[in-house]
């Protein structure tokens, strides 16, 4: 929850000076570190899964699911939410998961 507050002062930082109308490469430097702040929350995000959701799922017999999901995630890093970069069997596997 901290990280998600640290990021919430920045896009409220970067509202204030966009209707401040400030200098433009000081508002882009705000948000290459409100991009960075989000890369170290997925981070964290994926540490934890990797440690229990993984190893959780692959002992209850899921190794494909898990297998599924982290080639989405994969995927998702890689190419960004563009759909159409994904490979065709991940893009029907996505199409049904929201």
């Amino acid at each position: 929850m901290k990280q998600l507050a640290y990021i919430e002062g920045h896009l409220n930082g970067v509202r204030n000076m966009l209707e401040e109308d400030r200098y433009c490469v000081d508002i882009l430097k705000q948000t290459h570190a409100i991009r960075k702040a989000i890369e170290k929350l997925e981070a964290l995000l994926l540490e934890g899964h990797l440690r229990t959701g993984v190893v959780d799922g692959i002992q209850k017999g899921k190794a494909e699911q898990i297998i599924h999901e982290l080639r989405s995630i994969a995927h998702l890093k890689a190419w960004g939410n563009d759909m159409r970069a994904l490979c065709q069997p991940c893009r029907k596997g996505l199409a049904g998961h929201s």
